[in-house]
């Protein structure tokens, strides 16, 4: 197996938020958008506008902003995509990371073998990953 090392020395993290496309469409305009979403778990019990969404390299936060602070939020997102492409069942997009990414810190903290990576956002729950 190789590790992280061997791949690359800047290995860089972004908590996301993760939209699922569960009803395709094409020119979805933004009030009808959110019915277009399958989940983040379930879209009936995630409100997209206000997740507090963290991340934790060894312990130490790292990221943590709101989704509200998003510059384009999940129906703007899903409305100006599905303006120029078809949105499919199955599809799945990314918001955006906030800052604190290893990249914008003087130096940089990028991910070493040994670090763990946890990820966190309200109601989706946490991900916990070791980088080897």
């Amino acid at each position: 197996m190789r590790s992280a090392s061997d791949v690359t020395s800047a290995l860089d993290y972004e908590a996301e938020l993760a939209v699922i496309i569960g009803k395709g469409g094409r020119g979805i305009t933004r009030s009808d958008a959110l019915a277009h979403v399958w989940g983040y778990t379930t879209a009936e019990e995630i409100d997209s506008t206000r997740l507090e969404v963290k991340c934790w390299i060894n312990g130490e936060l790292r990221q943590h902003a709101n989704t509200r602070d998003l510059i384009f939020d999940v129906a703007t997102i899903i409305e100006t995509i599905s303006a120029g492409i078809t949105l499919l069942p199955g599809d799945i997009i990314a918001t955006g990371t906030p800052d604190g990414v290893g990249i914008g810190f003087d130096p940089p903290k990028f991910l070493r073998p040994g670090d763990v990576m946890k990820i966190e956002i309200d109601g989706l729950g946490t991900l916990e990953n070791s980088i080897v």
